[in-house]
């Protein structure tokens, strides 16, 4: 099974992130994974050494509750179906609400962590 995430490095959901990836992993899921709002630190990619199957691509797209972030989001969006189109995964895990609606007739998880 392969699963495509997209996580925030900005706040708590990169640290929910890391679980759940870190969880797939374990059971033999491919992911891969999409971060938004800044590039991590490398203290903060630390965890993906030894993760097995993760394809990780990380960007500095604004995230959507960011000031002026609306032409990073349309930008992303762009981005994100274009991965989807690539990898062709399962499942989508989105951690952002804007991602919800994106084009892809493939099942799909939003969660909601908070609304800032």
């Amino acid at each position: 099974m392969r699963v495509l995430v997209t996580a925030d490095t900005v706040g708590g959901v990169w640290t929910y992130t890391r679980e759940l990836v870190a969880g797939l992993a374990r059971h033999g899921v491919q992911v891969t994974l999409i971060s938004f709002g800044e590039i991590p630190t490398p203290r903060q990619s630390l965890w993906m050494e030894g993760v097995r199957g993760l394809d990780y691509r990380p960007t500095a797209f604004r995230l959507e509750w960011m000031q002026g972030a609306q032409p990073d989001v349309e930008h992303s969006l762009r981005f994100l179906e274009a991965v989807i189109r690539e990898v062709s995964p399962d499942l989508l895990h989105f951690n952002q609400y804007c991602y919800g609606s994106v084009e892809a007739d493939i099942p799909r998880v939003v969660v909601a962590h908070s609304d800032v």
